[in-house]
């Protein structure tokens, strides 16, 4: 390897090392402050996947369970999100199922939706978490 280059390039690679250095440090700095506003608050698909953490415990990982939500509009976006967070499990959008999952955010409405369709109330895990026996296919 040759370096008998001219003062002006290795000027050059040393600016050019020394800006890539900079740069790398403002991202690690960009990040480790985002982390110190963030401090343990965790994103919302986290919290969300928290809230299933004792039903998932309780479920078979190869169970195949249906959804009740009183989530409006699309809810179907709400059983994805809770299938993500219950995987392995399946999870049906359907009370036609011999378990279902309920996901309230107003637990007042629960027992009203329960009844309507048809399902029984197996075990209130909090946060708006149920388990609930359902009519079956």
């Amino acid at each position: 390897m040759r370096f008998d280059y001219p003062v002006r390039v290795k000027t050059g690679i040393v600016l050019v090392l020394l800006a890539a250095m900079y740069a790398a440090g403002m991202v690690v700095a960009a990040a480790a402050a985002r982390r110190a506003r963030m401090g343990n608050r965790a994103d919302r698909y986290t919290r969300y996947e928290r809230r299933f953490e004792a039903l998932r415990a309780e479920l078979p990982p190869d169970s195949v369970v249906g959804y009740v939500t009183d989530q409006k509009p699309n809810p179907a976006d709400h059983c994805l999100i809770t299938q993500y967070a219950l995987a392995p499990v399946i999870v049906k959008w359907t009370v036609k199922a011999d378990l279902v999952v309920g996901n309230f955010h107003d637990r007042t409405r629960m027992g009203e939706i329960a009844r309507k369709e048809g399902l029984v109330l197996i075990r209130d895990f909090g946060n708006g978490v149920a388990l609930f026996r359902g009519r079956g296919e």
